[in-house]
C-alpha cells in the first residue's frame, strides 16, 4: 500500500461481481459475473489464479470465506449453493440442501462460522447448519412477513440475530437461534433481551421514500443497524434509541431509525469503519464516508476518492462551443476516462483489515471495471480530511470555480435561449392554430344552421 493510503489489484478476469478474501489476506475468491469461482493467491507480490470452482450452472451472486475454518461458500442464481473445504492439496465441495425454488442473491457466514445464511428470491433466508453423518448443509428457512426478493443478509455479533433487506423495500432484524449451536445461555443484546425461537420477527422498518434495499450492515457493537436504498438514501438504527413509531405485533419497531437523502447515484454496498463511521459506494464509482454525530443523526463527510481540482486560464465562450461541438462528433468510447480510481460501479465494498472490536483499519472495494482497490481508512485522517470535504462538494453545487464551471455556465444559458425560444413559437403556432380551427368550427355552424332555416321554410 503506497503513502496515499491506496492499493490497486488486477486480477485481469473483467468485471468483478462478488469477491471475499481469505483470513491473511494472500488469497481471493472472486467470480466475474459468471458460473465460475477463481482462487487468487498473493505470489511474490504478484496475484497468480490458483483453482476454478465450476460446480454452479449459472450466474454466481454471493461468496463469502470464513476466516477461522477457512471455509469458502458460494450461492448462485441455479438456486444452490456449495461449501468448499482445503484438504491440503486440493479444495472439495459439499452440497448445501437450501430448498430454494428460485435463485438465491447473497450468503453471508455467521460470526461463530457454524452457520451462515442464504438470501433468495424465493421470499425465503434460508439458515443453514452442518449435519455431520451427511456431510451436507441443511437450511432451516425464515419466511415470516417476507414478501420480496431478499437483497441482503449481515450477522449481528452475537451470532444470533439477522438483518434482511429486500426488494419489497422493508429492513427486518429476525431471530436466528439454533439451541444446539448457540447454547442455552441467553444472548441479550438491544434488539431482544432473551433467545427468541428462530424464525421470530423482532424489528421491521420501512424507509420514508418507498425504494427497494440494496445493502443491510451491522455496527461492530451491533447495537446499530445502516442499510442504503435504491433511492439514493442511506437509514440507520440505533437500538439504544426510543422509537418516534408505534410497535406492533406484526410490525415490532426497536430504537430510532434517522435517514439521509443523498445528491449520488444509489449505493449498492455499506459497511462500518466502527461505531460511528459508515461507508458507503455504489454506482458513482467512488466510496462515501459518513459519520453519526452527537445527535445521533447522519451527516456527509466526505468523498474518498474525488481528485484535487486544477485551475487553468479562461477560455472564451467560442472555443467552449468548439469543444462541444468536437465531443458531440466524437464516437471513440474509449477516450472517456473517470476522474476517479474505479472506472464503473462498484459492486462490493467489504471488510479487509479489522482489530478485535470489529473496527476496520482498511477497506476494499470492487467494481465492473475488474479492480479491487484496499483503502487506508487511518490515511484518510492525515491527509486533511476538511480538504476533502470542500472538493467533495463539487457533487452537491458548492463548487469553486474549476475549468469546467465556466463551460457549463455558458451552456447552460445556451440551452435556457434555446429552450426559450421553442417554447414561445410553440405558443404563436398554438394561438394561430387555435384561431383556423375556431373560425372553420363558427363557419361550420352557422352553415349549419342556414341549411336547418332553408328546410324549414
Amino acid at each position: 500500500m503506497d503513502c496515499s493510503g491506496l492499493e490497486k489489484i488486477h486480477l485481469d478476469i473483467g468485471l468483478i461481481s462478488c469477491y471475499a478474501f481469505n483470513k491473511d489476506r494472500t488469497k481471493v475468491a472472486v467470480s466475474s459475473n459468471t458460473n465460475e469461482v477463481f482462487i487468487y493467491a498473493l505470489k511474490c507480490g504478484d496475484w497468480v489464479r490458483t483453482d476454478v470452482f465450476k460446480d454452479h450452472n449459472l450466474r454466481v451472486t454471493g461468496i463469502d470465506w470464513a476466516p477461522e475454518t477457512n471455509r469458502i461458500v458460494t450461492c448462485a442464481q441455479d438456486k444452490t449453493a456449495y461449501v468448499y473445504n482445503y484438504n491440503g492439496e486440493k479444495w472439495i465441495f459439499s452440497c448445501v440442501v437450501a430448498r430454494l425454488y428460485r435463485a438465491a442473491t447473497c450468503v453471508k457466514w455467521s460470526p461463530s462460522e457454524t452457520k451462515f445464511a442464504i438470501g433468495s428470491c424465493s421470499k425465503v433466508v434460508a439458515v443453514c447448519s452442518y449435519v455431520k453423518e451427511t456431510d451436507w448443509w441443511v437450511a432451516k428457512p425464515i419466511r415470516k412477513q417476507i414478501y420480496s426478493m431478499i437483497s441482503s443478509v449481515d450477522w449481528h455479533p452475537n451470532n444470533v440475530l439477522l438483518a434482511v433487506g429486500g426488494m419489497d423495500f422493508r429492513t427486518r432484524v429476525y431471530s436466528a437461534y439454533m439451541k444446539e449451536l448457540d447454547g442455552d445461555k441467553p444472548i441479550g443484546s438491544c434488539w431482544s433481551v432473551k433467545n427468541e425461537p428462530f424464525g421470530t420477527l423482532l424489528a421491521e422498518y420501512t424507509g420514508h421514500n418507498m425504494s427497494w434495499i440494496n445493502a443491510v450492515k451491522f455496527s461492530p457493537s451491533g447495537d446499530r443497524l445502516c442499510w442504503v436504498s435504491h433511492n439514493s438514501t442511506i437509514y440507520m438504527v440505533d437500538s439504544r434509541g426510543k422509537s418516534s413509531e408505534e410497535s406492533t405485533k406484526k410490525s415490532p419497531k426497536v430504537g430510532r431509525m434517522v435517514s439521509l437523502k443523498t445528491p449520488f447515484l444509489p449505493f449498492s454496498s455499506v459497511i462500518w469503519l466502527n461505531n460511528d463511521e459508515i461507508v458507503a459506494g455504489g454506482f458513482n464509482c467512488f466510496p462515501v464516508l459518513y459519520r453519526v454525530n452527537k445527535d445521533a443523526n447522519l451527516e456527509f463527510v466526505c468523498n474518498l476518492d474525488l481528485p484535487s481540482t486544477k485551475k487553468s486560464a479562461p477560455m472564451s465562450p467560442m472555443v467552449m462551443f468548439k469543444n462541444l461541438e468536437s465531443r458531440a462528433d466524437s464516437s471513440n468510447d474509449n477516450d472517456i476516462h473517470l476522474k476517479t480510481l474505479h472506472q464503473s460501479a462498484i459492486t462490493q465494498i467489504r471488510p479487509h483489515t479489522t482489530d478485535r472490536t470489529g473496527n476496520v483499519s482498511v477497506f476494499s472495494s470492487a467494481a465492473y471495471d475488474g479492480l479491487l482497490i484496499l483503502w487506508d481508512a487511518n490515511a484518510f485522517e492525515s491527509l486533511q480530511l476538511n480538504k476533502m470535504k470542500d472538493d467533495a462538494c463539487l457533487l452537491i453545487g458548492k463548487a469553486e470555480q474549476t475549468q469546467d464551471q465556466p463551460f457549463c455556465v455558458y451552456y447552460f444559458f445556451y440551452l435556457r435561449f434555446n429552450l426559450s425560444l421553442a417554447l414561445i413559437l410553440a405558443y404563436i403556432i398554438s394561438l394561430l392554430l387555435f384561431r383556423i380551427i375556431f373560425r372553420s368550427v363558427v363557419e361550420i355552424l352557422h352553415c349549419t344552421l342556414l341549411f336547418y332555416q332553408l328546410n324549414s321554410n
